[in-house]
């Protein structure tokens, strides 16, 4: 089977469930970015999280549907340095 993912009026894909499910997992589809079976047109629409289950495939792995966890995952991957670039700022090249 493969799949359209919808987020915001655009379409993409199609997508094998595998595929998606991937992306899933990795960020690059949200669990409620809508899915449809692109072999049927007109086909009803489901966020991407529930047509997976409702296909038998597993949910994406723990804490990624909670997007304060993944808010926070984001936050201690970001670098300070971007923010205070005190070398930067510090150094007699910049004057």
């Amino acid at each position: 089977m493969r799949i359209i993912v919808s987020r915001n009026n655009q379409d993409f894909g199609p997508y094998s469930l595998a595929t998606a499910q991937q992306y899933l997992s990795q960020g690059t589809l949200l669990p409620h970015d809508l899915a449809r079976d692109a072999a049927v047109p007109g086909a009803a629409s489901l966020p991407l999280g529930q047509f997976l289950a409702s296909h038998g495939m597993a949910a994406p792995s723990a804490g990624s549907g909670n997007p304060f966890s993944q808010a926070y995952q984001n936050l201690r991957s970001f670098d300070l340095k971007l923010l205070f670039p005190w070398s930067t700022i510090s150094s007699a090249a910049l004057f």
